[in-house]
């Protein structure tokens, strides 16, 4: 037990203030670890643990000698501690005690930056496990800081935030991800608290922001986990946000949500984690609609599609959040149950097409990009069900923009089976001259397929879904008109015949010509695609025929 009495005499020297006393104390401390390494493993850890028993002895705040040397070298230990907590589950029991004696009995603002320094360091070298030690450690400290409570907390939040993020990633170790979140839930209670106590009004109205942004990014680490515990989790960060101000008509406000993480942004650090913040809103918004069992939604139905743009925008940025994917096509699906028959629709029927085409184009990315069947077919029909809540305007406009902005091929060709389909249902309706589906306007979707760039015919094979979707939808309405001897979308004037002859079906020809025929499965496709431009263009001459 050389190494007991060798900590004991550096702990009196320390005691006295002598000279290296300090260093000594916690070399003598750090050697346990790295030269007992050499010997048996069970007689090693049971020195490891004796030693930090005895550290624990020496360090009692209630003896005078404990208090001195807790004040002499107490808040530069943690480090050293923390060398024991993977020795073994003793060794890390004692290790926890000691920290928190540490953060309990030290100087608070000093302890702190400590803590602090040792969880940037431990994040840094993907030590997640021992950030719970210091993660128990500062809630421990927080509490007893009394002044200038906001500034100790805005350098808490800087380095809590990477350890929220971080913790998203941990699919490999479910319960040391689910104790962490646990310890950043505890402290943003601790935050809370803070937040609840201070009285003076410039250092609430920082830790208002501070305590908002955290809870924020926390709740987008929370719903990622997925746990049967996140709903109680979301409910409590719930909670805090609307101690905040943080109501469900603010959440769903973006420009309200600015305004509250801009407090973050005097430190640069801050503006990593933006997007973290953002989606934290739009999930917590959704949450909050969710959590009320048929109650109506606190926000009009562009409002609730808006943050569920917001959510999926964020969920494809980070390239495979496909949990929250799944929670943001729950939200939609709510608001559409809820709403009933009700139009997503304002005054102007562009502005309600260029809310509902974000929306739109981000579910296309979900179809195409999705590795899970369930979820692309899942996205497929929100996004179907969603331009049918539309007005017929604006359910054109966002036809239009899906069909003409590079939306994948086999999706494009859907949208016009959909867009025949809004013909047919339009044709037979009364008012069919005011729809833009029995127009000329209807047109401007198989031009946007066949002639997309300057003039130039489709790319095949890549566009070969999509190209036959627009002829087969061009067929349609020719023989429509046709046998109704009507010409509402102009398809039957002769300009319109020509135009497509020679822009459309002819240019095509050669197209299809240049389209390598060495798989055998393509080639099946482009024999259906040519015997389609053929009746096609067999229907155009008959017609351009006609005196």
């Amino acid at each position: 037990m050389a190494l007991v009495e060798r900590l004991r005499e550096a702990g009196d020297r320390c005691c006295q203030y002598e000279d290296d006393a300090i260093g000594d104390f916690k070399r003598v401390l750090e050697s346990a670890v790295l030269d007992g390494a050499q010997e048996s493993t069970g007689e090693w850890e049971g020195v490891c643990q004796r030693l930090l028993l005895d550290v624990k002895a020496m360090l009692d705040p209630s003896t005078e000698k404990g208090r001195m040397l807790l004040e002499a070298v107490g808040w530069d230990l943690p480090g050293a501690i923390l060398n024991y907590a993977r020795v073994s589950e003793a060794c890390r029991e004692v290790s926890l005690d000691l920290i928190v004696l540490l953060a309990e009995s030290c100087s608070p603002r000093e302890i702190l930056a400590t803590l602090l320094e040792a969880l940037h360091i431990s994040i840094k070298l993907e030590a997640l496990d021992l950030c719970l030690l210091l993660l128990e450690g500062l809630s421990s400290v927080l509490p007893r800081i009394q002044r200038r409570r906001a500034e100790f907390a805005n350098e808490t939040v800087d380095v809590l935030l990477p350890v929220a993020v971080v913790s998203q990633y941990l699919d490999d170790d479910e319960v040391l991800r689910l104790q962490i979140l646990h310890k950043l839930l505890q402290l943003c209670q601790v935050l809370q608290e803070m937040f609840a106590v201070e009285k003076a009004d410039d250092q609430k109205e920082m830790l208002r922001g501070i305590l908002s942004y955290f809870a924020l990014v926390l709740m987008t680490a929370v719903v990622s986990a997925d746990t049967s515990d996140t709903s109680n989790s979301v409910s409590q960060l719930l909670e805090i946000l609307k101690s905040c101000g943080l109501t469900v008509p603010k959440l769903l406000d973006r420009s309200v949500i600015s305004s509250y993480t801009a407090v973050q942004h005097k430190e640069d650090a801050h503006l990593l984690y933006d997007s973290e913040a953002d989606c934290g809103a739009a999930l917590a918004g959704a949450a909050s609609l969710l959590l009320k069992d048929k109650t109506e939604p606190l926000c009009t139905p562009l409002e609730a599609l808006d943050v569920s743009t917001w959510l999926f925008g964020f969920v494809l940025e980070r390239n495979g959040s496909w949990k929250l994917a799944e929670k943001g096509l729950k939200f939609i699906q709510s608001v559409l149950a809820v709403k009933g028959d009700a139009c997503f629709t304002e005054d102007d029927h562009v502005t309600t097409a260029t809310k509902i085409c974000s929306l739109l184009k981000i579910l296309h990315d979900v179809v195409i990009r999705s590795p899970y069947p369930s979820l692309r077919n899942s996205a497929y029909d929100v996004l179907l069900k969603v331009l049918r809540r539309t007005s017929a305007d604006a359910r054109f406009l966002c036809l239009v923009s899906l069909v003409g902005d590079g939306c994948h091929s086999a999706v494009v060709s859907l949208l016009l089976t959909f867009a025949k389909d809004e013909v047919d249902s339009a044709w037979r309706s009364e008012g069919r001259e005011l729809n833009p589906f029995v127009s000329e306007r209807v047109l401007e979707l198989v031009e946007k397929v066949l002639r997309p760039k300057e003039g130039a015919p489709p790319n095949l094979p890549q566009n070969l879904d999509a190209v036959v979707g627009a002829l087969n939808l061009y067929r349609f309405l020719l023989l429509r008109e046709k046998s109704g001897g009507t010409n509402y979308t102009g398809i039957l004037s002769r300009a319109e015949l020509v135009k497509a002859k020679s822009q459309w079906l002819e240019p095509l020809r050669a197209a299809i010509s240049a389209i390598p025929p060495d798989d055998p499965e393509i080639a099946l496709h482009v024999d259906a695609l040519q015997m389609t431009r053929s009746r096609c263009l067999e229907l155009v001459e008959a017609e351009l025929a006609q005196p």
